[in-house]
């Protein structure tokens, strides 16, 4: 066997290599990682700047030609940093098996040594992987002072003894999914559709993640995260790893959640929902659907990976929370006199990151903006009945109002304010406030009615024999005082 090493650039010699390296994660057992994919860094070259492809540097251990060590980095002069920084939650080591060969790690640094970078900085290390400190040692090893900082935690659930266990230990989750079920399934139909690769890639119903993801608190994806998750799926669908599943309520998309499947572990990648149906918990019940259709498949996962950070949903359901590292290393005398390793590259990464992302992935909200419609006692034509919300109909209103339930939903009301029916069958629904003088609060307009706000408002003035005159805000978040909230209900009425 001939073991060779080298530094490869972002050129056809490194998509040379992307068979044998995506045979690599897989065979990691609980230590597989879709960010020490090929496929990954794929995605990412596609989506990065020019500069930051061509800072590219991956010293790579080749046994008999197959790519058997890599390590990805940006470099700047004397100083190397993990690629991909800013869109990969965790970075380690490309080896083979679960426990590494130190003979890999110790070339793959010699290379590191060789190729002349003085300092290096790799970010949120697994501490509970062996290669993270087979390589803290192989730098060592090459004369590099190596510092190990504590920074965040994984966030993982262990799937061992299978999915009945599994679900046994997440029952109080399960209880509350099934709940959210119930109460969606009063507005329609809940289904879930799905893309499994390789079967049906997940690919094919991007678009649709997409527009969720638009219709979510973090916005629209921007052009450079567009390009590196359409990549990423294209490439993983190729390797059977993609998954997509996509919630509807009422034959509405509302949520979506892409999963991947490398070898032993199942990763929770991204969660997406409309903001709009909130009180539904759509995000919270595709989870738990994607984790039951997930376990369905032979052979089930043994480790359920939901990726570094907190939220409800992670706390709920992660049993493990093992420490990512931050190695820094120097070959350096001066490193002491300079300042703490890292700040340097840190600053580099923070630039790069801010380039590549082009701003917030965050939606910005949107400025106030209002338009004024009147009516006369006269004009109105549409039948107006009082209404009582209860049941559906409150749960109906609190979903098109953006509220996280019926009970939120109520607590924004006055003592005055009372709810009624445009149309039989209904066109829209309005809240006004006030006895004596009414004043217009919301107008609910419901889809495939063809009703408009002035229509609405016409009605209105007539059934009540009182003119009215309104600043219509159309915006799901806090409208001006004294303006009216115009909202377009996503869902149909009544419930199919």
């Amino acid at each position: 066997m001939a073991i060779e090493t080298t530094v490869l650039t972002a050129d056809s010699r490194l998509e040379a290599l992307a068979d044998g390296w995506d045979r690599l994660p897989p065979g990691r057992g609980l230590q597989a990682d879709l960010y020490d994919s090929h496929a990954w860094l794929s995605a990412w070259l596609a989506a990065a700047p020019d500069e930051q492809r061509e800072a590219l540097r991956v010293p790579v251990v080749l046994l008999d030609g197959d790519v058997v060590g890599a390590l990805p980095l940006v470099v700047s002069g004397q100083q190397a940093r993990a690629a991909g920084h800013g869109f990969r939650p965790r970075y380690r080591p490309v080896v083979a098996g679960a426990e590494p060969d130190t003979q890999i790690l110790e070339a793959l640094a010699e290379e590191v040594a060789r190729a002349g970078y003085r300092e290096l900085s790799l970010f949120a290390m697994p501490s509970r992987d062996p290669a993270t400190a087979g390589l803290a040692a192989a730098l060592e090893s090459r004369g590099y002072t190596v510092r190990l900082r504590e920074g965040s935690a994984e966030c993982l659930a262990s799937a061992a003894e299978g999915w009945k266990a599994f679900r046994s230990g997440a029952k109080k989750f399960h209880r509350t999914v099934k709940n959210f079920s119930n109460k969606a399934a009063r507005l329609g139909p809940v289904e879930i559709e799905a893309w499994e690769a390789p079967g049906k890639g997940a690919a094919e119903g991007f678009a649709r993640y997409v527009a969720l993801h638009g219709k979510g608190w973090k916005g629209e994806l921007n052009p450079a995260m567009h390009r590196h998750r359409r990549v990423l799926l294209e490439r993983t669908d190729a390797l059977g790893w993609s998954r997509l599943y996509l919630l509807k309520v009422a034959g509405v998309d509302a949520a979506a959640i892409l999963w991947q499947r490398i070898g032993s572990v199942a990763i929770a990648y991204s969660t997406v929902y409309d903001h709009r149906l909130a009180a539904l918990s759509a995000g919270t019940i595709v989870m738990w659907q994607a984790h039951e259709r997930v376990f369905e498949q032979q052979p089930p996962p043994e480790l359920v990976d939901y990726l570094p950070g907190r939220g409800a949903q992670k706390d709920q359901l992660a049993t493990e929370r093992p420490v990512l590292l931050t190695l820094e290393a120097a070959r350096s005398r001066l490193v002491a006199a300079v300042g703490p390793l890292g700040d340097g590259l840190r600053r580099a990464a923070g630039r790069a990151l801010r380039q590549m992302r082009g701003g917030s992935e965050k939606g910005s909200s949107a400025k106030a903006s209002c338009r004024s419609l009147s009516a006369t006692v006269e004009a109105g034509r549409a039948a107006l009945a009082p209404l009582e919300p209860e049941g559906a109909l409150e749960l109906y209103l609190a979903v098109a109002g953006g509220h996280s339930s019926p009970k939120k939903m109520r607590e924004s009301w006055g003592a005055a304010d009372r709810w009624w029916q445009v149309d039989d069958p209904a066109g829209a629904f309005v809240r006004t406030t006030g006895d004596q003088h009414p004043e217009v609060a919301e107008i609910v307009l419901l889809p495939g009615t063809g009703l408009d706000a002035q229509q609405v408002l016409d009605a209105l003035a007539a059934h009540l024999a009182v003119p009215l005159a309104v600043q219509l805000f159309e915006d799901t978040g806090p409208a001006p005082a004294r303006a009216t909230r115009l909202l377009r209900a996503v869902l149909p009425w009544p419930p199919p």
